[in-house]
């Protein structure tokens, strides 16, 4: 008689990989309380390359005596290019802040990098959509541009400081905030919840300006979210407000009104969602999943 023994063996669990899109990124660095740590140390990175800004700003003969929230006057070259160098920092302290978390270029996108190419076709993509209602309204109501003193620095506001400007709101809000928000919760649109009311309250308008504000926000959350990057929202970001500052630049419109009408919160929210179509228009037609990436893989335990 004999006996047969079977032997069970096991088998190590191989690697399942979990598709990481942009604002789950902040999951390649494992612990439940990395993003409390990503928190700290962006305020503080912050707060030191502020310091520095004001320290060379109060050196230079063009920065102005006092300048507070109450008196800031956008219409004024100096002081614009210092609120919008301000903002700016949000760029080198989100991009510090990642590196030292150990996720050096996932702030840009999926990639690890920025991705210039799909930034520069997101530049004239944009452009488009933001330059045609303002065409309309000039041919229909043409009106004389105002060359003042402050015209060529305020242009020059509006094509150097500006555009870095709208990149450091984008790298915080959709950037920094969402990818906090991700590594907690899936779904992109607890993100949005959270980051949305921020970045709406940030903008010190009337009911009209923060709805088109709220407007904006949800096309660059989308744009973030279906390319896996920051560059187009960055790029239609950019664009629009380099426009309203080459416009404020010839007296066209003035950058310190904070009201408006129901007119203007629709053409502005119909131009950001304008440039999302003109770019969902060209990602479709162009396979733009199979040319930039969308998701990243994170390699986890069976």
């Amino acid at each position: 008689m004999t006996l047969s023994l079977e032997h069970t063996t096991t088998s190590t669990p191989t690697p399942a990989q979990e598709e990481l899109t942009y604002f789950r990124l902040s999951r390649l660095t494992p612990g439940w309380s990395r993003p409390l740590a990503t928190i700290g140390l962006f305020i503080l990175s912050y707060l030191v390359f502020m310091v520095g800004l004001v320290v060379i700003w109060m050196q230079l003969p063009f920065s102005p005596d006092s300048m507070s929230a109450e008196n800031l006057d956008l219409n004024d070259p100096a002081q614009a290019a210092f609120l919008g160098l301000m903002l700016a920092l949000f760029i080198p302290a989100g991009r510090l802040t990642v590196r030292l978390m150990g996720r050096r270029g996932t702030l840009d996108s999926v990639a690890g990098r920025f991705r210039w190419g799909l930034f520069a076709r997101s530049l004239m993509l944009t452009t488009g959509p933001v330059l045609l209602p303002l065409a309309v309204i000039w041919a229909l109501d043409p009106w004389a541009p105002v060359v003042s003193g402050r015209t060529l620095g305020m242009l020059a506001v509006a094509v150097l400081i500006i555009p870095l400007q709208a990149a450091g709101e984008e790298y915080l809000f959709r950037g920094v905030l969402m990818q906090v928000v991700g590594h907690w919760l899936r779904a992109p649109i607890w993100g949005l919840l959270i980051s949305l009311p921020l970045f709406v309250l940030g903008h010190d308008y009337d009911a009209w300006g923060l709805a088109a504000v709220g407007v904006f926000a949800v096309a660059a959350t989308w744009l973030t979210w279906r390319t896996g990057g920051l560059e187009a929202a960055i790029a239609l970001h950019a664009v629009n407000n380099a426009v309203i500052f080459a416009l404020g630049a010839f007296g066209m419109a003035d950058l310190n009104e904070t009201s408006g009408t129901w007119l203007d919160a629709l053409l502005s929210s119909l131009i950001a969602v304008g440039s999302a179509a003109v770019f969902a228009w060209w990602w479709h037609r162009t396979d733009g999943d199979s040319r930039y990436a969308r998701t990243t893989a994170l390699a986890q335990s069976a």
